[in-house]
């Protein structure tokens, strides 16, 4: 028989009554298993006179004085309590281990007459089955080892004590499904909860349980130890208490003397102070003067792979005096009604009141193609979404006024009446359309196609009216704008560097820690760059004439605007570059055909021009050389011998031995450079410049 699991059959009830003293079978049960109907006399009934309805054990003897347990399973009785079916037979009224709600015992069966006694028994199971489960011994344990109680449902369920007043103490919680205790029976709390069961310990040999603050101590010179929001969710906050002396007790210099000697106003921590500490490899003294590289996050302005050496350079394509400019048609046909630059700030701005831009009219006092209309608008798919952003339209530059620039390139402002917002890592675009179409008489935007590699790479769209599409994406020949109402109004970008163009080599300031696409925040290290390779310690290295890279052989210099020398720094091992940013001195070389001016671009203010002479051409003998200074207040160049504002001369005027005479002068000059002139007519000459800044 297999083991019990379940003790609902252990109650007692009444069946003899006054009325019906002697409960009798009214048919006969046989000596078979399958003989599973009883009939009763009356009906047996619980202590409330209810009659039972299944669920418990009853006894019946025959004339020959045997008595046999039987069990009646959970609703087995009619409903008149007289007829009882699906009878367990043969029950062992001597164990507490039989499964008597499954099957009986041919060994305690036996066939029982109509009339034969019925009655409630009182044997051994039950005391075993008692016994048992609360011994945790029996199968009504589940093999012995677990206590079981409920009903089978999901209720809550309770072990009581039986005190003056009955309280629970223990019980299982159906709604959260924790086990909880109570010491008043009323107000229950979960066993896991630490903060109110108290059961923090130190270690498994800990003997006595407390709270946090108790167990935790901490040296009040070091550590400050707080209970925030006390008598609430309370937390345990540890801090560090006191100076650098209290924090690390074995160096002998003063807190005063370590606070000096951080700001650098003290030299009294000196190596022997410090190498008394004596934690281990980290508390060498040198760890406490080795600061690690300062890094600073740019935007990049084009894809920049990692250790690539780069430079800062504005959004904006500002103009200068000594730069020639592209013709870029506007208005012409309706093929060339609109350009459109993309922008994306990399700072956020409201103070954009005026633009700088540079144009003419293709013949003087003659266009006919309406208003000149600037605006700011939004991105849609890579191009101007077709509405200005708030505050984003121009003032319109009327035909009246464009007809007063005539066929001189200068420099028109576009004026905006409110403010916009520029939002940083946001795409604009600047978009300049004009009204009209005209074959004659149209306008020209001055672009920057000579010198497109020394500014940040910028893309350019042009719209067609007819086919009311923008096309033709360019990142050439972009119009020169930028802006006077704030310095560097858009922000500044990161590109890779080259000694190529001045404009990407001046402006250099470190190198990339990752490699990021166009857009991205990049981390540019500014002192010492650890990630490089192959470098030979103790040697210079110069900025690259191939984009991003470094060099130990300076590039050979070419022409003022062209291949630049510029020395970045010191290698101290094979990896680590020590950047220097100081004052720079670099060199280039400049011919210059006879009786010609050229534009001398130096793509930064040198402090210092020094003019040498090269090759002579031919039949000249050049000599001696010129020295310029830039003069900030005025912007400026002005000869050394000269006073403040007069031309900058950078040769002297000996002759070729036939009495003929060379001069060559630099004229005064704003911007990023100075022109000279050679006026001599029967050669050219090689300029050696050294500029110093």
């Amino acid at each position: 028989m297999s083991d019990a699991t379940a003790v609902p059959q252990l109650q007692l009830f009444l069946w003899g009554t006054p009325s019906a003293p002697n409960p009798t079978l009214t048919s006969p049960l046989e000596d078979s298993a399958t003989a599973q109907t009883a009939t009763f006399s009356s009906a047996p009934l619980d202590s409330a006179g209810a009659k039972l309805t299944g669920d418990f054990l009853f006894a019946v003897r025959n004339k020959a004085g045997f008595t046999e347990v039987c069990y009646i399973p959970t609703s087995g009785m009619s409903a008149d309590g007289l007829t009882a079916t699906g009878v367990i037979r043969g029950i062992n009224t001597g164990g507490g281990s039989i499964d008597y709600t499954a099957t009986g015992g041919d060994d305690y069966r036996a066939e029982h007459e109509q009339g034969s006694a019925v009655f409630c028994p009182a044997s051994s199971t039950h005391n075993n089955i008692i016994m048992d489960w609360i011994q945790g011994t029996g199968s009504m344990a589940s093999g012995g080892t677990t206590l079981t109680l409920g009903d089978e449902t999901d209720t809550d369920v309770t072990i009581e004590a039986a005190l003056t007043s009955t309280v629970g103490f223990l019980r299982k919680d159906a709604g959260t499904g924790k086990a909880q205790y109570s010491n008043d029976g009323a107000a229950w709390v979960n066993i896991d909860s630490v903060s109110a069961s108290n059961l923090i310990e130190v270690s498994a040999a800990d003997t006595t349980p407390g709270y946090l603050d108790t167990k935790i101590t901490v040296d009040a010179d070091t550590m400050a130890k707080t209970i925030t929001s006390p008598g609430g969710d309370e937390r345990l906050e540890l801090s560090a208490s006191g100076g650098l002396a209290d924090m690390i007790d074995d160096v002998t210099a003063t807190a005063t003397e370590v606070d000096q000697a951080l700001s650098g106003i003290s030299a009294n921590v000196t190596q022997a102070n410090l190498d008394t500490l004596t934690a281990g490899a980290a508390s060498n003294a040198d760890a406490l003067h080795t600061h690690s590289d300062t890094a600073i996050s740019f935007t990049a302005g084009e894809s920049i792979t990692e250790d690539d050496a780069v430079c800062l350079l504005p959004i904006e394509v500002e103009y200068f005096a000594q730069l020639t400019e592209g013709d870029l048609v506007l208005g012409q046909t309706n093929a060339l009604r609109a350009y459109a630059i993309k922008i994306t700030p990399s700072e956020t701005t409201s103070t954009l009141t005026t633009m700088q831009f540079r144009a003419k009219e293709s013949v003087n006092g003659a266009t006919t193609l309406g208003d000149l209309d600037i605006s700011i608008q939004g991105d849609n798919a890579g191009e101007p979404d077709g509405t200005p952003i708030a505050n984003g339209s121009a003032n319109a530059i009327t035909q009246a006024t464009q007809r007063t620039w005539n066929t001189t390139y200068g420099t028109r402002t576009a004026t905006w009446a409110a403010s916009p917002t520029l939002t940083a890592g946001t795409t604009y675009w600047i978009v300049f359309e004009v009204n009209g179409t005209d074959n004659t008489n149209y306008l020209r935007l001055g672009d920057n196609s000579t010198y497109d590699e020394n500014y940040f790479t910028f893309t350019r769209l042009i719209y067609d009216l007819d086919a009311a599409t923008w096309g033709n994406s360019s990142t050439t020949l972009t119009p020169f704008f930028w802006f006077n109402s704030q310095v560097k109004l858009l922000g500044m970008v990161v590109v890779p560097t080259d000694a190529n163009f001045g404009g990407r080599t001046w402006g250099f300031v470190g190198f990339a820690e990752s490699t990021v696409s166009a857009g991205a925040s990049v981390n540019i290290s500014t002192k010492l760059y650890d990630g490089l390779t192959g470098l030979e310690p103790g040697k210079d290295y110069y900025i690259s004439a191939t984009a991003g890279e470094v060099t130990d052989s300076p590039p050979t210099p070419t022409g003022s605007n062209g291949t630049m020398r510029y020395k970045i720094g010191r290698a101290y091992n094979t990896t680590n570059l020590a950047i220097r940013l100081g004052e720079k001195k670099t060199w280039a070389t400049q011919n210059v055909s006879a009786t010609t001016t050229y534009p001398i671009i130096t793509w930064f203010r040198p402090n210092e021009v020094y003019c040498n002479n090269g090759t002579a051409g031919a039949g000249q003998y050049w000599g001696g050389q010129g020295t310029g200074y830039y003069n900030i207040g005025i912007d400026e160049y002005f000869s050394a011998n000269s006073v403040t504002g007069e031309p900058f001369l950078y040769d002297c005027d000996r002759g070729d031995g036939a009495g003929t005479l060379n001069t060559g002068t630099g004229t005064a000059t704003t911007d990023v450079g100075f022109t000279v002139s050679n006026t001599n007519s029967s050669g050219g000459n090689e300029i050696i410049l050294t500029m110093i800044g």
